[in-house]
C-alpha cells in the first residue's frame, strides 16, 4: 500500500509540467527586447491621430464615435479584383 506522503505519478507530472511552463514563459519573455518609452509614446500618438483609441467601456473607438474628425481609410483592392 502507498504511503500518503508520496506523490502519485499524475501529481508529480503535473508539478513538473507547471514548473517547466513557468520557466519557459520567463525564458520567452526574457528574449524579447523591452519597449522603450519613446516607442510607446510614438505608438500612442499614432493611435490618437488615427482615432484607433478606445474611449468607452463597451469598446467604442474615437474614429467610430467621431468619424468626421478622421479621414476615411482607403480601401485596398487586390489584383484579382482589378482584372
Amino acid at each position: 500500500m502507498m504511503d500518503k506522503k508520496t506523490m502519485t505519478h499524475k501529481q508529480l507530472s503535473a508539478a513538473v509540467f507547471a514548473i517547466s511552463a513557468l520557466f519557459a514563459g520567463q525564458a520567452i519573455a526574457a528574449t524579447e527586447a523591452p519597449t522603450s518609452r519613446e516607442h510607446v509614446k510614438a505608438e500612442l500618438a499614432a493611435a490618437v491621430q488615427s482615432g484607433n483609441i478606445v474611449i468607452s467601456e463597451n469598446g467604442d473607438r474615437m474614429k467610430d464615435v467621431f468619424p468626421h474628425n478622421y479621414p476615411a481609410q482607403p480601401l485596398l483592392v487586390s489584383r484579382l479584383e482589378q482584372n
